[in-house]
């Protein structure tokens, strides 16, 4: 039985080939550093959409470029504050033994990935504050943001331009036309009354 074990730390997963690399902190940070210009990006594209919908207000880029900024500065801090947890749980992890008995149960085993991650996410804060000097980032960002949002918005309204060219007046939509645009006059008069008042 501790042959097997022995075995199997030095090997794969399943047993057949050697245990992989554990990837470096630093490979961590470029990954983290490419899901957060990823989220970036999108939640700038969501950002100018709800803007411009919404809102109705036209793109200011002054505003836009510090809202950016302002999101980037948001995702550091976060990287940072888990970096906190991740200490904190590495400092109570080094004197816990044994199995553990959840997924965020951290023990002595853990304690060199908790060291990685929390270094990779203190690189990344650190990364993401260097991007945020950085106006070939933020032009870049604005503009496939730009070019997002307004592939959505076409995109949608061709949806509804085609669902509309495939609407087929029947008898019945025709016959009561009249019914409700008398009806939507009708609404329109008692607004009016209601504002002269």
């Amino acid at each position: 039985m501790v042959w097997r074990l022995r075995r199997r730390a030095r090997s794969g997963a399943d047993g057949a080939g050697p245990a992989a690399a554990e990837p470096s902190s630093e490979t961590h940070t470029d990954e983290g550093l490419l899901i957060a210009a990823t989220a970036i990006r999108l939640g700038a594209k969501n950002r100018l959409i709800v803007h411009a919908l919404r809102d109705g207000e036209p793109f200011d880029r002054e505003w836009f470029t510090e809202t950016l900024r302002e999101d980037v500065e948001a995702l550091a801090e976060e990287r940072e504050s888990d970096a906190q947890r991740l200490a904190a749980a590495r400092a109570s992890a080094r004197r816990r033994l044994g199995r553990p008995r959840h997924f965020h149960d951290y023990r002595h085993a853990d304690v060199r990935r908790l060291a990685l991650r929390e270094q990779a996410d203190l690189e990344l804060a650190q990364r993401l504050r260097a991007l945020l000097g950085e106006e070939e980032f933020v032009g870049e960002t604005l503009t496939a943001a730009q070019e997002s949002a307004l592939d959505e918005i076409l995109s949608a309204e061709q949806a509804r331009r085609a669902e509309l060219a495939g609407f087929v007046a029947d008898d019945r939509y025709i016959a009561e036309r009249e019914e409700r645009l008398a009806a939507l006059r009708s609404d329109l008069e008692a607004l009016q009354r209601a504002r002269s008042w």
